[in-house]
């Protein structure tokens, strides 16, 4: 897996563009529910691009990210959470 760079920032910004104005929140609304109400949105609307995303950053193709079993992508998951954690 490679770190994350400036160049995955601008793909999750044009993520962030696709889910724009589809992401409705209400005043009061806990952060864990908008992360939950974003990653749900975003699936919807930028699934590829997340995909791709992903995929990008485990150095490997979309196919063969979408064939990894379910425990390597709990694994793949923690290790992005622990790069993230680091900005």
């Amino acid at each position: 897996m490679r770190n994350l760079n400036s160049n995955d920032l601008m793909t999750c910004v044009a993520i962030f563009g696709k889910v724009g104005d589809k992401l409705k929140i209400e005043e009061g609304t806990p952060e864990a529910a908008i992360g939950m109400k974003f990653v749900s949105s975003a699936l919807s609307f930028a699934q590829s691009d997340i995909k791709a995303l992903l995929a990008d950053i485990a150095e490997m193709s979309i196919e063969d990210f979408e064939k990894q079993p379910f425990e390597d992508m709990k694994s793949f998951f923690q290790r992005v959470k622990a790069l993230t954690q680091k900005f």
